[in-house]
């Protein structure tokens, strides 16, 4: 029997390149689906008290048609860092995560360590605030590092120090998880396209290397855990300086890029008996509509990555979520 959970929508799929299941209903989104992908649509009525209160923060932001008084500025969040000042340090490529990457109790009794590039690192901030108010029920450590993607091959960066650092550190993140067996390995890769020496990789070529990096420590953790990325659209910087811009105008949509990835996720979480988590709710609304800020809070600080305060802002939303999906 197949058990692909997500955090908002319970889910059968095996995906391939030559192959889409058929629809399946979800008993949250009543089965909607977008074209040419097996992820349902975001929303539904069996979210938590926290999702739904988020979803409805969403809803109003999605109505606005004048900027609001924002925290932190829209300007301070794209020239500022790319992410919380905890963890910032554990995404540098001269950086050997240990202690000062682990947040929570020793003795915890559900040990999570988070792998990735960028897009991991800003889940990392999150997952910290839960560990260290989880009353020392939950342990973090972040293995994160910007540019490098988790999988088996070296995947293409401008940046050569990251290059040059990456198969050592996700070497190194493979022998931390071997060492001390984890409850769970967050994987959180971005949803971008790739590249191996310029040639673009297929999603069966992704969804294999993946496979390969993970079955070397399938054996030591109780539970992988592919974490999507938020939805990438639209640059905020591109937007928001312009004089004519509205709040309309810097709403981003779920691409088919998006969909695409998730698709092939859901196809690594369920070959290696994981679990994909759906993060759409936590930025987008049913209509797949996404935001650029949320309260008073900026959403992101470019296309793809959300702003360092925003994170802090949905740390409770995301624990209600994992919880709920049976992960923490």
């Amino acid at each position: 029997m197949r058990h692909v959970l997500a955090a908002f929508t319970t889910l059968l799929a095996l995906t391939g390149c030559e192959h889409q299941p058929p629809a399946y209903v979800s008993p949250i989104d009543g089965g909607a689906m977008v074209s040419g992908s097996s992820t349902p649509e975001p929303g539904g009525s069996q979210v938590g008290p926290l999702a739904t209160a988020l979803q409805g923060e969403i809803s109003e932001a999605l109505q606005a048609t004048a900027w609001p008084d924002l925290d932190p500025s829209i300007e301070s969040v794209i020239a500022g860092p790319p992410a919380a000042p905890e963890v910032r340090q554990c995404g540098s490529p001269n950086t050997t995560p240990g202690d000062d990457c682990t947040w929570g109790a020793a003795d915890a009794q559900v040990k999570v360590v988070l792998v990735d590039d960028s897009i991991g690192l800003s889940y990392a901030n999150p997952l910290r605030v839960i560990a260290e108010n989880s009353g020392g029920r939950i342990q973090v450590h972040t293995e994160t590092l910007p540019g490098c993607q988790f999988a088996d091959d070296l995947v293409d960066n401008s940046d050569e120090g990251v290059m040059d650092a990456c198969p050592a550190r996700k070497q190194h993140a493979i022998d931390y998880i071997n060492n001390t067996k984890p409850q769970v390995v967050v994987v959180s890769n971005s949803y971008g396209e790739k590249t191996i020496d310029g040639n673009p990789m297929s999603t069966q070529q992704w969804a294999d290397s993946v496979q390969r990096i993970l079955s070397k420590f399938l054996t030591n953790t109780g539970k992988v855990v592919m974490l999507s990325a938020p939805p990438a659209d639209v640059k905020i910087a591109d937007c928001y300086g312009k004089r004519s811009a509205t709040p309309a105008s810097c709403i981003s949509k779920v691409t088919n890029q998006w969909h695409m990835m998730a698709d092939t996720e859901l196809g690594i979480a369920e070959a290696v008996g994981g679990v994909w988590v759906d993060s759409r709710q936590w930025f987008c609304s049913p209509r797949q509509l996404c935001p650029a800020f949320v309260g008073v809070t900026p959403t992101k600080f470019d296309a793809a990555h959300m702003a360092p305060a925003y994170g802090e802002k949905i740390s409770a939303v995301i624990s209600e979520s994992l919880a709920a999906a049976g992960i923490l």
